[in-house]
C-alpha cells in the first residue's frame, strides 16, 4: 500500500514538473512572437510627424494577437493547476531547482544591467530624483530576485515574505514612472502595451508576494503569472535600449517563477 502511494505521488510531481515545462515553453514561444509583431508595430505605423496610422495592419494584428495569446496562456493555466492547492509551507511553495534557480540570477544580471543602464542616460524615467529611485530599487530589486531561491531552499521563510515585497513595489513604481513620461504623449500606441504590461507584471509579484504569505489561490497565481510572462518578454520588444534588457530579466524572472509555482502544487 505504501510503495502505491508513493508510485502515485511520485508519478503526480512528474506531471507537474512536465505541464509546468509546457507551459513555461509556450509562454516563451507566443512571448517571442509578440515582441516581434511590437517591435514591427512600433517600426511602421507612424507618421513623418509622430501620429499614428489610424487602422493599421500592425497595431491590429499585435493586439489580437497578445489578447489571443494572454486567453490561451490563461485557459492553459488554470486546466493544469484546476483541482491542485499551494503548499502552506512558502519554502516548499516557492522551492527552486537548479535551472530555475540559475534562471532567476541570470533574470537578475540583466534587470541590474538594463536598470543601470538605462540610468545612465538620465533621460525620460531616469532623469530626477524619481530616476534615482528607480535605480536603487532596480538594484535591490535585481539582488532580491537573484538571492530569493537561497532563502526558499534554506527554508527561511520570513526572509522570503521580505524580499517578496520588493519586486512588487518596484513593478508599481515603474509604472508610475511610465505613465509619468508619457502622459503628455497622444499616441497611446507608443506605449501602452508596455504599461499594461508592466501592470499585470505587478500582479503577478502580488501574487507571489500574497504565496508567500500563504494566501494565495492556485488559480490566480499560475494565470497572473504565466500571462505576465508572455506579455513582459512581448514588451522587451517595444522598449528600448536599457529598458529592453531589463524587461527580458523580469520576463525570464516570471517565467520561472511560474515554473517554480506550477511545479510545487500539491
Amino acid at each position: 500500500m505504501t510503495v502505491r502511494v508513493t508510485e502515485i505521488y511520485l508519478t503526480g510531481v512528474l506531471d507537474m514538473r512536465k505541464k509546468s515545462v509546457a507551459l513555461v515553453l509556450a509562454a516563451a514561444v507566443l512571448g517571442a512572437a509578440g515582441a516581434f509583431l511590437r517591435r514591427r508595430q512600433l517600426d511602421n505605423i507612424f507618421e513623418e510627424y509622430g501620429l499614428a496610422v489610424k487602422g493599421a495592419p500592425e497595431t491590429t494584428a499585435a493586439v489580437v494577437f497578445a489578447a489571443a495569446a494572454a486567453v490561451l496562456l490563461a485557459v492553459f493555466a488554470i486546466l493544469i493547476v484546476r483541482g491542485r492547492s499551494i503548499k502552506e509551507d512558502v519554502c516548499g511553495a516557492l522551492t527552486q531547482t537548479g535551472p530555475s534557480m540559475a534562471a532567476h540570477i541570470v533574470a537578475a544580471l540583466a534587470v541590474c544591467a538594463g536598470v543601470l543602464f538605462t540610468f545612465g542616460g538620465r533621460e525620460g524615467i531616469s532623469a530626477g530624483v524619481p530616476g534615482i529611485l528607480f535605480m536603487l530599487g532596480g538594484v535591490l530589486t535585481a539582488f532580491v530576485l537573484a538571492v530569493q531561491g537561497f532563502s526558499v531552499n534554506k527554508g527561511s521563510a520570513s526572509a522570503v515574505r521580505i524580499f517578496a515585497a520588493i519586486p512588487t513595489l518596484f513593478m508599481c513604481w515603474l509604472l508610475i514612472l511610465l505613465y509619468k513620461a508619457d502622459a503628455s504623449n497622444p499616441v497611446l500606441a507608443g506605449f501602452a502595451f508596455e504599461c499594461v504590461a508592466v501592470g499585470f507584471a505587478a500582479l503577478a509579484y502580488f501574487e507571489r508576494l500574497a504565496v508567500a504569505f500563504g494566501r494565495a489561490k492556485p488559480v490566480p497565481a499560475a494565470a497572473l503569472s504565466v500571462v505576465a510572462a508572455f506579455l513582459m518578454t512581448a514588451a522587451a520588444g517595444g522598449f528600448d535600449s536599457g529598458m529592453r534588457v531589463a524587461a527580458a530579466g523580469f520576463a525570464l524572472d516570471l517565467l520561472a517563477g511560474t515554473a517554480d509555482i506550477v511545479r510545487n502544487m500539491e
